[in-house]
């Protein structure tokens, strides 16, 4: 995944966590609620380029093999939002700054690994991230689809390449 899908990608998953806490700081700092609510919004911008982006690039045809939804890994997602619920107090910054040290240390690791990570933003919309093997190729591959049924084996798809050889979307 090129650097720039993947800051997208993981600015996009952070929705849930911007407004868990717009909604949690809201009483006792209007400015981290304020900020939080800014973040919201980029999120939800980056996540509607991203939408629009998938089908840029070459359209490429491949018959599936086999596929497996990862759209149920959404709850191992929720634990990473846990962190502001801990924080009680906003204005206290010795609650803030280990859980922005935290999310700065997951980011980081996030941004320099392969590993895909599920953006809830895409499971509300309709969208499933999957595991596919095509045919002819021993690798699985992640791949985003907006209806199940487009990832039935034997299906041929039309499919356009996000990451060189490792994620793609499938309509």
């Amino acid at each position: 995944m090129t650097f720039y899908f993947r800051a997208l990608y993981l600015i996009s998953s952070s929705c849930p966590l911007f407004i868990l806490m717009a909604v949690a700081a809201y009483g006792t700092s209007r400015s981290i609620a304020s900020a939080s609510a800014v973040g919201a919004v980029i999120s939800i911008v980056c996540f509607m380029y991203l939408v629009v982006g998938v089908k840029q690039g070459a359209k490429d045809f491949k018959r599936i093999s086999a596929a497996k939804n990862t759209s149920e890994s959404i709850f191992s997602y929720t634990l990473s939002i846990l962190p502001p619920l801990l924080i009680d107090d906003f204005s206290n910054y010795s609650r803030i700054i280990p859980s922005a040290t935290f999310y700065i240390i997951m980011y980081a690791i996030l941004m320099r690994s392969q590993i895909i990570t599920l953006n809830p933003l895409f499971v509300i919309c309709g969208y499933r991230v999957s595991t596919v093997a095509f045919e002819g190729s021993a690798n699985e591959l992640v791949v985003i689809s907006k209806q199940e049924t487009d990832l039935q084996p034997g299906k041929m798809a039309s499919i356009w390449e996000i990451q060189r050889s490792t994620v793609f979307y499938i309509e």
